[in-house]
């Protein structure tokens, strides 16, 4: 059979290299050869039947073959064999199926004495426009050689740190809460030789939508020829306020947007009947629902003097 050797210390986390030299042969006759593997067992020799670690199957006879060494894997003595498959002929019993196995040799895996390096980069979409308890936080960060595992961490409100994700993908996602009104994240990478630092976020403020406006105040009586002073009640968080105008009952339209709480309604009112506005308050995350005021008859004053005619009108 052929001889297996190999290095006699491997890092955890590299790929170890063996090589196979002799002749091929096996317990009989007429001897067919399939396929082998190289095993590794923690501090155990053969025959395995769990080894520790088993490389991929190749096809055999062949003169090395490699197995990667996980970056989690314990420090310590492990004993390598190559075992192939092979079919034989014996004189006794016919065909057979059978293992063989190699010589076996040991060798130290070493764990890394330093961890792994703190990632290089956090990403976290979207930055603006954040809906809190609506918007699903994306969280991204750069590999880190030698890490098997990574831990993100949140901060909310300038609070403590909290732990949202650990495992070894380099993304997460965290839905965003009602209760929030500025988040940082931060990640770490986890390896055979410990922690490293953390890779830390910017500060993210977090802008909601602003309230409905409390109030909004139109004249006693509107005329027609005098403008019409709105007002309403300011917003905290709001950069702007868009109020409306409906005609007769008809469709609202835009008559002013900006950051003042009143405005002048000087619109020629001929042939409106009836009047009515509406304010809300808005800002980069969205816009509050309208505050409407009652409707107004318009007074014209023409038809207000035939009124008061008709009214003192004596008839002889």
């Amino acid at each position: 059979m052929p001889t297996l050797s190999g290095p006699s210390f491997v890092t955890a986390g590299t790929v170890a290299e063996f090589t196979l030299t002799g002749i091929w042969d096996c317990p009989g006759m007429d001897c067919n050869f399939y396929q082998g593997r190289l095993r590794l067992k923690y501090n155990s020799s053969p025959p395995w039947s769990n080894p520790t670690y088993s490389s991929a199957n190749v096809s055999v006879p062949v003169s090395s073959v490699s197995i990667s060494i996980p970056s989690s894997a314990t420090g310590g003595t492990y004993y390598a064999g190559f075992v192939y498959d092979v079919r034989y002929y014996s004189d006794s019993d016919g065909w057979n199926d059978g293992v063989v196995y190699t010589n076996i040799i040991s060798l130290t895996i070493g764990v890394p004495s330093t961890p792994p390096s703190t990632p290089a980069s956090i990403t976290v979409t979207p930055t603006t426009g954040i809906n809190p308890g609506v918007t699903n936080m994306s969280i991204s960060w750069q590999a880190s050689s030698g890490a098997t595992s990574y831990t993100l961490q949140r901060q909310a409100n300038g609070g403590t740190w909290t732990t949202v994700y650990s495992g070894g993908n380099t993304s997460s996602s965290d839905m965003s809460q009602s209760s929030w009104t500025s988040i940082a994240y931060r990640v770490s990478a986890t390896g055979a030789g410990g922690t490293s630092g953390y890779r830390t976020s910017p500060t993210y403020s977090i802008v909601t939508a602003p309230g409905v406006p409390s109030s909004i105040t139109i004249p006693a009586q509107v005329r027609r020829g005098e403008a019409a002073a709105i007002s309403w009640a300011s917003v905290t968080g709001a950069t702007s306020y868009q109020l409306e105008r409906q005609i007769n009952s008809g469709a609202w339209s835009q008559i002013y947007t900006g950051s003042a709480t009143s405005y002048s309604d000087a619109a020629d009112k001929s042939t409106w009947v009836t009047v009515a506005w509406r304010v809300r308050a808005t800002n980069s995350a969205g816009s509050s629902s309208y505050r409407t005021s009652d409707a107004r008859t318009v007074l014209h004053p023409t038809i207000e003097l035939a009124s008061l005619i008709a009214t003192n009108l004596t008839v002889w």
